[in-house]
């Protein structure tokens, strides 16, 4: 359950989308109906945007962007089991 009530959730949401920094929007657990419904229409002034970039992010969160830990594969690195 979210610690936000759906207006306030929404209104996260715009912050956001107004910043450029959303390209799709949904729930998880806890999500409700009532949520969902606000986000969307907070959404329904925005147009889809591009994909930020870096150094987008950084201008507006104020901070740097883990770098993912990827094989040249692009699987995640596995960890050496130790032998007993």
């Amino acid at each position: 359950e979210y610690d936000q009530t759906p207006e306030e959730m929404s209104e996260i949401v715009s912050e956001f989308a107004s910043s450029g920094l959303v390209n799709i929007i949904g729930g998880c657990c806890g999500t409700r109906g009532e949520h969902l419904a606000a986000m969307k229409a907070a959404m329904e002034d925005y147009a889809p945007g591009e994909a930020p970039t870096d150094e987008r992010i950084r201008d507006v969160l104020g901070e740097t962007p883990p770098k993912p830990k990827v094989t040249p594969h692009g699987e995640a690195p596995r960890r050496r089991r130790r032998r007993a």
